[in-house]
């Protein structure tokens, strides 16, 4: 499945989350993936801490609630600081 922005003339940007929703189930999986595939393994300890607590407080009974779940992890890394200076 795939989250998507409306944007200009029907030109929607889409982000594939499938892998992402596949390891949602595992809070703690998923949040490494993102650190690996996002932040070259430079995410600080305590935002992993963070990321991980959050996304455990929401439900992964349903592939629906999984993607939920990705979507809010991959939210919660490209706005971060942290992110956003990665060098």
């Amino acid at each position: 499945m795939c989250g998507g922005w409306p944007g200009p003339a029907g030109n929607d940007v889409r982000l594939n989350l499938l892998t992402e929703e596949n390891l949602a189930s595992n809070a703690t999986t998923l949040v490494e993936n993102l650190n690996q595939l996002l932040m070259a393994g430079q995410m600080p300890a305590n935002m992993k801490t963070n990321i991980v607590a959050f996304v455990n407080t929401l439900p992964s009974d349903t592939a629906a609630r999984r993607l939920t779940r990705a979507q809010a992890a991959v939210h919660l890394v490209t706005t971060s600081t942290q992110f956003t200076t990665q060098r």
